[in-house]
């Protein structure tokens, strides 16, 4: 069951507490997208068949360095927002 509680800075401190740590988990798992993204190293391996059809309609798609920029760029932006999310002062209504 769900516990309620009922003195206001208990509630306050619990949810920011779960705030803060969904931030994280979300962080977390960015971080091994982008890691599998650049490097192409998956962080769990799974066995996949090949996929001719893809390979064929993709063989166009710039492979390599080429690419790596745009994710780095990407991944920047997500950490920029992360942090400006995670600090209560820019969040604060004037």
């Amino acid at each position: 069951s769900w516990v309620r509680y009922d003195d206001p800075e208990t509630k306050k401190f619990k949810l920011n507490a779960e705030r803060n740590n969904g931030r994280a988990a979300m962080m977390g798992i960015s971080g091994m997208l982008i890691h599998e993204s650049l490097t192409g190293n998956p962080v769990w391996p799974i066995p996949v068949p090949p996929q001719p059809v893809l390979e064929a309609a993709l063989d166009d798609v710039e492979k390599g360095p080429a690419r790596v920029g745009s994710f780095v760029l990407a991944s920047l932006g997500m950490a920029a927002c992360g942090a400006a999310a995670a600090i209560p002062e820019l969040s604060k209504k004037q």
